[in-house]
């Protein structure tokens, strides 16, 4: 399992029990972004091409991790737009992911170059979900009309990293060798998704 700690969080749980309880209906669109500005240099890891650097690998695996939480399949068409830093390494990436049946969008994008509102939004044709900073997860709306009709928020001081621990402890404990909140099929839809992101640039 990998540190998909953002799957962990109760807020993400709790939005993803209100999807499936059809609180916003039939789940149209999926907007995800994620992106902190991180200034060029060759020296930085980030931006090493032999050390995995680039915003996708670096931050666009939330992203898509909420794309596929949310719609589960791979898209039926892709549509890619990047930006590269001086040494070729892609530092800004938007995503669209068109789905034919059920009919669904996901706008996904992560960036090097400037702060995005880091938010995860679903939109259903009965209501919308609004999760801001979704990537450690503290607070959701649920809106319809535009009113807020109901929130789930945690209150902690720990980052939030201990809901992953304390649900690997538990695998581990219980001789388990895959956890069932990120599966080993997640791990690789990730992956997936990433190089055939990569193929584009």
């Amino acid at each position: 399992m990998e540190g998909m700690w953002t799957y962990f969080m109760p807020v993400i749980q709790t939005v993803s029990h209100w999807v499936s309880q059809g609180r916003i209906g039939q789940l149209h669109h999926v907007k995800a972004d994620f992106g902190f500005p991180l200034p060029y240099s060759s020296d930085l890891r980030e931006y090493d091409n032999k050390l995995a650097g680039g915003c996708l690998l670096e931050m666009g695996i939330y992203p898509i991790a909420m794309a596929w939480l949310f719609l589960g399949k791979d898209p039926d068409q892709q549509t890619v737009w990047h930006h590269k830093a001086p040494n070729g390494v892609e530092d800004d990436v938007v995503v669209l992911n068109v789905f034919d049946t059920p009919s669904a969008t996901a706008q996904l994008t992560t960036s090097f170059r400037s702060r995005l509102n880091n938010n995860l939004t679903l939109i259903g044709d009965q209501g919308t979900i609004i999760v801001q900073d979704y990537w450690a997860a503290r607070e959701a709306k649920l809106y319809r009309h535009n009113q807020c009709i109901d929130r789930c928020e945690e209150v902690r001081e720990q980052q939030g990293f201990n809901h992953q621990i304390e649900q690997v402890s538990c695998d581990i404990k219980a001789g388990k060798i895959e956890s069932s909140v990120v599966t080993w099929d997640d791990s690789r839809a990730f992956q997936r998704h990433m190089n055939k992101i990569k193929t584009q640039f």
